[in-house]
């Protein structure tokens, strides 16, 4: 036991019947029990969640029936408890010994709190990293990428329930002129500016996402033609800096691909060009 107690892993060791026989410096540490109170007791009341309890009693219990279990060997993760009750993430390896009166079993314990933790902070900034991957710096929108993955989610929603669905494609009409005049500065604060404008006045139910340069993208779910052409004319309706904006329109046939509607909606927004700007079209 010398030996075993300078072992910075805790050293624990049962009996057949789950009681305690060996208990190092490390184990009193760990779970808060001093080796005379943890000799002899239970290690399932000891240092058992009360959820896990019975499992690990019938594993013991299927163990003597068959000589195998599935703790037995390899190392594995699992949570243990504190005297005062914190659980405690663990990895542990336990060996079965045969002796002359039955088995006993002797398991290594690590605290891998420290571990858990640094993973769930990495896990945490993947999110988050995988989540600004999908807005637009300048406008806070959703991007680019972020619209195609809605709009197939949307899309195979409504070839499920078959509602309808709308999109439309808004360009700001002459913004070239207008960061020619005004300059980069304005023309990103006029892209601001829409956006948030337009955020307020789409529909709860609506995403918008910046498209690309000074177009952006409106996808309007369980939205038939008319209502999303509504929609729209709020949205020219709110345009700021007073400037206006061309849309294009379209609802899904029931049967086209996500690039099909887009290539519609894309090319009502050029017939709404092409008949003078400022205005919104209907894809036919």
């Amino acid at each position: 036991m010398r030996i075993l107690d300078r072992a910075n892993e805790a050293y624990v060791a049962i009996d057949g019947d789950g009681l305690v026989i060996a208990w190092n410096r490390a184990a009193e540490t760990m779970f808060g029990w001093p080796r005379d109170e943890a000799l002899g007791r239970e290690i399932a009341e000891l240092i058992l969640p009360p959820e896990l309890r019975y499992a690990h009693r019938e594993g013991l219990k299927r163990f003597h029936e068959t000589g195998t279990g599935p703790m037995i060997g390899p190392r594995t993760e699992t949570l243990a408890r504190h005297r005062d009750g914190a659980e405690i993430p663990v990895e542990l390896s336990i060996t079965a010994i045969e002796e002359a009166d039955g088995y006993t079993f002797h398991g290594f314990v690590r605290d891998i709190t420290e571990r858990k933790l640094l993973e769930a902070q990495q896990a945490e900034m993947l999110a988050q990293a995988q989540e600004s991957a999908r807005i637009d710096s300048l406008t806070a929108t959703p991007n680019r990428r972020a619209w195609d993955e809605e709009l197939d989610r949307e899309l195979a929603r409504a070839r499920r329930t078959q509602n309808p669905l709308c999109i439309a494609l808004l360009d700001l009409d002459h913004f070239k002129d207008f960061n020619d005049a005004n300059g980069h500065r304005a023309g990103d604060r006029l892209l601001r500016r829409a956006a948030s404008g337009w955020q307020l006045a789409v529909r709860a139910s609506d995403f918008l996402a910046r498209y690309g340069g000074e177009e952006f993208a409106v996808l309007l779910p369980d939205c038939g033609l008319d209502e999303a052409m509504t929609v729209i004319e709020r949205l020219r309706e709110v345009t700021p800096e007073d400037q206006t904006v061309s849309a294009g329109v379209a609802e899904w046939n029931r049967y086209e691909s996500s690039d099909a509607l887009v290539d519609r909606a894309d090319l009502a927004l050029y017939k709404a060009k092409r008949a003078g700007r400022d205005r919104a079209t209907a894809a036919a």
